[in-house]
């Protein structure tokens, strides 16, 4: 059943954009063996039917989930569900928002890379975050502070984006201490391109996390998307500290 449980939220992650309502419903109404057999005879609501009809494009859904299945394993990450110790209770409170068309609430699933626990990482973590063309000012001033975060133990979650991003993960990995990167694409993926050698580095000390599987593109709408994570799961609750456009560009 667990094995289910993880393929169901698999597939559906391939298929739709994160935290959907209709998703949620379907896993709170039918047992993963039940939503497989409806994916398989081509039995599901019609509001899922028109979004998963181009994704599957005829392919068996079971081999789409263990196709990302194993890439997970190639790539030496992990895919994280709610029953999972790992997981961040806090992104449950995400459910709030899950209340009509548009919006994203918790999760399906999670991949991560890195050798961090995500869930004790996040219970004692703050966010930096800013804007993409900073001032060296403003770089200087994310990095001291996310320095200052990570040698006290803390963890630094942040975008991995150019800018306050890139200077809030490298402070923290200047310190030796704990740093999440919340991606907008696939977990093996560098994006931006010139972070390629930041992403390396935060995978083999700190967590490389995303909710989408391995293969997805950095979608415009997709970075949007990924932000509530950064807002919830942190530790405080909320953003430590925003550089804004006023201070850093």
């Amino acid at each position: 059943m667990e094995d289910q449980a993880r393929l169901v939220r698999v597939l559906l992650s391939a298929l739709l954009e994160p935290g959907m309502v209709h998703a949620h419903e379907l896993l709170a109404e039918h047992s993963p063996a039940q939503i497989l057999a409806r994916f398989r005879d081509g039995r599901l609501p019609d509001a899922l039917t028109s979004a998963v009809g181009s994704r599957l494009a005829g392919r068996d859904p079971l081999d789409v989930a263990n196709r990302i299945l194993d890439d997970t394993t190639r790539l030496d990450a992990r895919v994280l569900i709610p029953t999972d110790d790992e997981w961040p209770s806090r992104l449950d409170d995400l459910a709030a928002l899950d209340s009509g068309p548009g919006s994203h609430g918790p999760p399906l699933c999670l991949w991560a890379r890195g050798p961090l626990h995500l869930r004790e990482t996040l219970e004692r973590s703050v966010s930096i975050v800013g804007a993409r063309h900073a001032t060296s000012y403003g770089l200087l001033m994310a990095g001291e502070l996310a320095y200052g975060v990570a040698d006290r133990g803390w963890g630094v979650v942040s975008g991995g984006a150019q800018g306050i991003d890139t200077a809030a993960h490298k402070g923290a990995l200047a310190a030796e201490g704990p740093t999440v990167t919340v991606l907008a694409c696939g977990v093996e993926r560098s994006y931006p391109p010139r972070n390629e050698r930041l992403f390396a580095a935060i995978a083999a000390c700190g967590i490389v996390l995303s909710e989408w599987p391995p293969g997805s593109l950095p979608l415009r709408h997709r970075f949007l998307i990924r932000n509530r994570l950064i807002d919830v799961s942190v530790g405080i609750g909320k953003r430590f500290a925003r550089f804004p456009s006023r201070v850093c560009c």
